[in-house]
C-alpha cells in the first residue's frame, strides 16, 4: 500500500458539506452493524460541524487525500478534542454516501472508536 499524499485544506471538502443522516453504525470497526432509520446525525459546514443535539465542533486542521481505494477522504482535527474524524466518499458505491470514522492515533497507529455509514444531503 502506498502512503497517501496529504494536502492541508482551509475547509471541509464541499462533497461532505450538508446534512448527514445515520444509516448504520459500529463500534468494532464494522464487524457488527446497528442499522438506523436515517436519523439526523449532524450538519457539516466549511469549518465546523453542528451535531443534532446542538453541540458544535470547530475544525482546527483539515487534510484531504485520496485513499488506497481511490476514494476522496478528509481527515479533520477539532479544537479541544483528542479524537479525529475521517470522512470518506463512498460514491458511486453508495449514492450520496459517506463513511465516517472516529478515532485517534496512538504510537503512530490508528485506533478507531466508532464508524458510521451516512447519507449526505448537500
Amino acid at each position: 500500500m502506498d502512503k497517501p499524499e496529504f494536502q492541508e485544506r482551509l475547509d471541509i471538502d464541499p462533497r461532505f458539506q450538508g446534512v448527514w443522516y445515520l444509516d448504520a453504525s459500529s463500534t468494532d470497526e464494522g464487524r457488527t452493524l446497528t442499522t438506523h432509520q436515517r436519523e439526523q446525525l449532524c450538519r457539516v459546514f466549511a469549518t465546523k460541524i453542528k451535531m443534532a443535539n446542538g453541540n458544535e465542533m470547530v475544525a482546527e486542521q483539515i487534510f484531504a487525500f485520496i485513499n488506497n481505494d481511490g476514494k476522496l477522504t478528509n481527515l479533520i482535527n477539532f479544537m479541544g478534542m483528542p479524537e479525529i474524524w475521517i470522512f470518506t466518499d463512498m460514491h458511486p458505491d453508495v449514492a450520496t454516501g459517506a463513511l465516517l470514522q472516529v478515532g485517534y492515533f496512538e504510537d503512530g497507529l490508528w485506533r478507531e472508536t466508532a464508524r458510521a455509514l451516512c447519507t449526505v444531503q448537500v
